[in-house]
Parts: structure tokens; sequence; C-alpha cells
């Protein structure tokens, strides 16, 4: 049958799919693999927890980290090359901070600059600027701004609709949700007078900035008090001081350790977090923002099981624009110890699950603290931060190649006859036909499979593409 190809079809004896409106693509993609982990310094063990961001102005990533006993806040700085990550010099901003989820990093696109926040003590948060000179960081220390309030939780997020730092947390006594909006002019920060964030107790937390909408949306697990009732707000730090809506439920009771992202292609949010409404296991759910009318529409929870997908701890979130994929990296507390990262896609407003890849193989019990992630834009790889749970527990990193294909269960369509230009026409030989152009060494009587990278082997996979009948012919087999 004759399509249109869009893209070029390489050659002929190719898979193609078939796109939403007719066109037909070559099956592409890429495999899944990670680099070898790289210690950002042998000196010092990690603390409490990690943050990490990228700096789109230097193509770094930056991470956070306090160091164990001293409780220094520093930060690090890496670059991609392949497969691995090359650390520059440690930067101690702060000398013995507080202990505990008190720090966070991101980046200010408007002013070029890391946006560092901690708790300097149980009355105190400090914020301030840090730049990139290559792999090497400076802290405007003379120049930081702070705040009298003694906060549990402090988390830091980029609005790049107002060019604004969102700062939030927990206040220590109330657990009572409080925030901030810091504006930077160079890297002097400057902090508005505080408010409620949603007007409920905050616990364990993410946020994500939804730039259709000109929002951020918060997400937290809350309080024992509230039955640990996932709840989601709006933020607008368009005003003088920033503003939020009442909290929209994600998850009635039991959702614990959210984390969000912003799918930018289908313009919707994801949350993926423990669910002990399901057996704790991990759940998702997509939302669709509507600033004008403050509320967040969900769809329904996609819900999973399996013991390496159970009781998952230190999780985080990202999303990869090049595979349109949520990537949620967690090791399963209790289980195998192996440290995971699963795939997701949108269907509407329905969460698809994906491939589970394996991060790191530990043997026994060994994992790792307080991981972090975050998308690198330049090489479509993700950045894991973390620390080894066996001693000594120095901050590493990994590379990741998240998988990406354009091959989906449903899609296959059949074998290119030939080569195809981009908008130029050609045949393709359908499932239910036999394809015998193109093809070679084949193993007669072998079911042979369509791989995410394009290729056919005899591995198997979710896409049968059908039996060999020779060295160069296959048997399409066709299923409805």
């Amino acid at each position: 049958v004759s399509f249109t190809a869009s893209g070029n079809v390489t050659s002929s004896g190719k898979p193609v799919v078939l796109n939403s409106d007719g066109t037909v693509s070559e099956v592409s993609g890429t495999a899944f693999s990670v680099g070898a982990q790289s210690s950002a310094t042998e000196s010092v063990n990690l603390a409490n927890q990690s943050r990490i961001s990228y700096d789109e102005s230097a193509n770094r990533a930056v991470a956070a980290y306090a160091t164990s006993g001293t409780n220094n806040f520093t930060l690090v700085a890496g670059e991609i090359s392949g497969s691995t990550i090359t650390w520059g010099t440690p930067l101690v901003v702060e000398s013995s901070i507080s202990a505990g989820n008190t720090f966070d990093v991101c980046f200010d696109a408007s002013n070029n600059c890391m946006v560092y926040t901690f708790k300097k003590s149980s009355t105190s948060i400090v914020t301030g600027c840090a730049t990139l000179s290559g792999s090497v960081i400076t802290a405007d220390t003379a120049n930081e701004a702070s705040v009298n309030f003694n906060i549990n939780r402090v988390y830091n997020v980029y609005d790049g609709t107002n060019n604004k730092v969102l700062v939030y947390g927990a206040a220590n006594s109330t657990g009572a949700g409080t925030m901030w909006s810091v504006s930077v002019s160079g890297t002097t920060p400057t902090y508005s007078s505080s408010a409620a964030l949603g007007s409920i107790n905050f616990d364990n937390g993410d946020a994500v900035h939804d730039p259709d909408q000109q929002r951020i949306v918060v997400v937290t697990e809350g309080l024992a008090a509230d039955t640990y009732a996932g709840s989601s707000m709006l933020v607008d730090c368009s005003g003088a001081t920033p503003s939020s809506t009442s909290p929209v439920l994600f998850s009635s009771t039991n959702a614990y350790q959210p984390q969000i992202i912003y799918n930018t292609t289908d313009d919707k949010i994801v949350i993926g977090w423990y669910d002990n409404n399901n057996s704790s296991h991990i759940s998702y759910i997509a939302g669709t923002v509507n600033a004008a009318g403050s509320t967040i529409t969900y769809g329904t929870k996609t819900t999973q099981t399996g013991a390496n997908l159970q009781y998952p701890s230190y999780g985080d979130m990202a999303y990869d624009p090049v595979g349109n994929q949520g990537l949620y990296v967690y090791y399963p507390s209790g289980g195998t110890y192996d440290t995971y990262m699963q795939t997701t896609t949108l269907s509407g407003t329905t969460v698809v699950i994906g491939s589970l890849n394996t991060i790191w193989d530990n043997p026994g019990s060994e994992t790792y603290y307080y991981g972090s992630v975050v998308y690198d834009p330049d090489t479509s790889k993700l950045i894991f931060f973390y620390g080894p749970q066996a001693s000594p527990s120095y901050p590493h990193g990994r590379v990741v190649t998240p998988p990406s294909t354009n091959l989906t269960a449903t899609n296959f369509l059949g074998i290119s006859d030939a080569a195809i230009s981009s908008a130029a026409s050609g045949n393709i030989t359908i499932k239910g036909g036999i394809a015998a152009t193109g093809l070679s060494s084949l193993t007669p009587a072998s079911d042979y499979y369509v791989q995410d990278d394009g290729t056919i082997t005899t591995v198997s996979s979710d896409v049968k593409a059908g039996k060999a009948l020779s060295a160069t012919a296959i048997n399409l087999e066709y299923t409805s």
C-alpha cells in the first residue's frame, strides 16, 4: 500500500509506524543505558538530602548537598561528556546549617544564576545567588537575603512567567504551608512578604511551573492530622506577594512523597507518589490546570503492582521532552534495593505506564541515600545525584540515557519496500502481507519482533513482526 512519509525512510526492509495524520515514519529510538558513577568529592559524606538543578547558560548541572557531621551547605557543578559526568571543585557556601530537609537550588533563567536557599538557624532562612564559569562556582554571599522564620522544609522553584523564585515550605511549629516570592537583580535577591500556601498543613512536597497557564503547581502529602491527603495548589507570583488557591485533592488520603512534572507537549501536569491506598505501590495521575478558573482537573489514577514498584523511597521525577515521557527514579524500600527508573506517557488525561529500567543493580541491601534527578536538555540525558549507603557515602552522579522510541504496541504498520524521501510516497508491505525486500540473514520459522530502535530481531518485544519464511522474507502476521 502506498503511503506518504513523514521524515525519511532510509531504505527497504525498514519497519514503519502509522502516524495519527495517516503518514508513516521509520521506527527509531534510543536504547536505555547508564554510565559509571562519578564522585563529586572523596573527602566528605552526604547527609540529609540532595538537590540538583541545571544551569542552561553554562550547560552544567548544579547539585546542592550538606556534609555529614559538619552539615556544611555545598554546591558543585558537573558537565556531561558521553555517558559520564565530570565534577568541578565543590564550594562550601555556608558552614553548619540546620540539619534536615532545609535547602534547595534552582536556575533563574532571567539572571543566568543559580538561586539557593537554606535554613541557617531555627529563626532564619537565607537565599543567595551563585554563578558559573565553566564548572567553577562563585556565590555572592555578601548580597544574600534572609527572612526570620522557623521552617521545617524548604523548596525553590523558578517561575519563568514572572521571573521570580518561589520559596516555600512548612512552619516548624504548626506545619502550615508558607511561601515567599524572591526577585533577583543581578545576583542580589529580595524577599516578598510571606503568604499562606493553600491554608493547609504541609509536609513532603514538590512543585513545577506551568508556562501555559502561568502558574506554579505545588503538591504535598500533608500531615498525619490530614490523613496525608494529597493536595495541590496553584500559586500566582505576578503580584508583590504570591497568592495561592485553596487545595485541590488528587488523593483524599495516604499520598506520600508526591513528585510532579509538567508535560510540555500535552500541557498537563503528572504526579507520581507512594500510594498507601494501593498497597504502597507507585501511582500516577495527570491534571489539567485552568488558571482562569483557579482549578486543576484530574483524570483517573493509574495504579500498578509488583515487588519492584512497592514502597518507593527517595523518589524524584523529571520530564524528557525528546521522548515526551515522565521519568520516575526511586528504590523500593524493603525490596530488591536496586534503583529503578520508570517511564510514563500520556493518553489524554490517563497516565500510561512504560518501561521499568534498572539504574543501579546493588548487591545485598546496599542502596543510595537522598537521590535527586535533573534532565540535561543539551545532551537529552538524565543526571542522577546521590550518596551510596555503604561507607564512605561520598556524593556521586550517574548519567542515564532514557529509552525513547516512536513505536507503540499498536502503531506498527509494516515494512518498507524501498527508501522514501520525506513528503514523498512509497510502498509499504503492511501486516497480513509478506515482506521480501531489503531483508537478510533471517532464520526460517523463527519469530521476529520490532525493537524500539528500529531493528528486527528474535528478542521478544511488545510488537511482533511475524515469522520468517526464508532468509529474506517475513510473513507479517495480522492481529486486530
